[in-house]
C-alpha cells in the first residue's frame, strides 16, 4: 500500500513482434520479467506469448516505463527497495 501510495507508473514506449498466429481457444503460455536493472526513472519490462507447447514465440513484447512521484508526478529514480521486489 505504501508503494501504491507513493509511486506512479507511465508507458513510455511499447515495442511488438508478432511472429505467429494464435486463434480463439488456443492454450497459451506468457512470461514477463523486468531488465536487470533501471536507467534512472525508466525501467523495461519484456513478455513473451507462445502457443502452449511451442518453442517459438508468437509475441514479444517490449515496454519501457518511467517511475513517477505520486503527489508531484515528477519523474523519480527508482529505488533500490523496488528493484529488489522484482529481480
Amino acid at each position: 500500500p505504501e508503494m501504491l501510495a507513493n509511486y506512479v507508473w507511465v508507458v513510455l514506449r511499447h515495442e511488438a513482434d508478432y511472429r505467429a498466429a494464435l486463434t480463439l481457444g488456443d492454450d497459451v503460455e506468457v512470461r514477463t520479467w523486468v531488465d536487470e536493472a533501471p536507467q534512472g526513472a525508466a525501467w523495461a519490462r519484456f513478455v513473451e506469448i507462445r502457443k502452449a507447447g511451442v518453442e517459438k514465440p508468437a509475441a514479444q513484447i517490449k515496454s519501457n516505463w518511467a517511475l513517477l512521484d505520486a503527489k508531484t508526478r515528477r519523474v523519480k529514480r527508482v529505488p533500490m527497495e523496488i528493484v529488489a521486489r522484482f529481480l
